[in-house]
């Protein structure tokens, strides 16, 4: 609502982590200005990566939040543009606590598997094909679904491939930020050298 005032009066107005993309319009807001990109920015990289590979089809898997369901939709239509095929759009529910909220990962993982391993008829239709899963989430969440591809010793063979989108700024204080789900362990009484 303030982002309105202030093109109405035209104030200047200059947030510092806005990532909302709809303020990117400057018709409608004229007088905003950002220190912080939008949260799409990510989506051309993603078609990109998946155009370079060849990788036609994928499936979406993202959080709840307003930010992972603005990207998740920018990032359909751009893949729609460059003809794309979506296997699947899966939801999970954010904040993602896998001890307080349950682990939705595998039954994401069930309903979404491809066995490429005995089903002749969908090696026929996979032949030099991968499973691909483009990733829009929080930490807890892709430790968890990765740690069930795993389990399933779906990543063994090089035929399901996760593309996880980290949308935040990378703190080289803190690089194993990733594994304090896995490993359980107080990371900052570990010493580690800095990046």
């Amino acid at each position: 609502m303030i982002v309105y005032l202030q093109g109405e009066w035209l104030i200047v107005g200059v947030i510092k982590k806005c990532a909302d993309y709809d303020v990117s319009d400057k018709i409608g807001f004229p007088t905003f200005a950002r220190t912080y990109p939008p949260a799409t920015r990510v989506v051309k990289p993603v078609i990109s990566l998946l155009l370079h590979y060849n990788w036609r089809r994928f499936t979406l898997i993202h959080g709840s939040s307003h930010k992972h369901k603005e990207i998740a939709a920018k990032l359909l239509e751009r893949a729609e543009q460059e003809n794309i095929t979506l296997n699947g759009d899966e939801e999970y529910k954010e904040p993602h606590l896998p001890l307080t909220t349950g682990n939705p990962f595998p039954g994401i993982v069930e309903r979404t598997f491809v066995d490429t391993r005995g089903n002749d008829a969908m090696l026929i239709i996979l032949r030099d094909e991968r499973q691909i899963y483009v990733f829009l989430g929080g930490i807890n969440g892709i430790v968890d679904i990765m740690t069930n591809l795993h389990d399933r010793g779906l990543l063994d063979t090089g035929e399901y491939i996760v593309i996880y989108v980290d949308n935040t700024i990378f703190d080289p204080s803190e690089p194993l930020r990733y594994f304090k789900h896995s490993l359980g362990v107080n990371l900052n009484s570990l010493e580690y050298p800095m990046v």
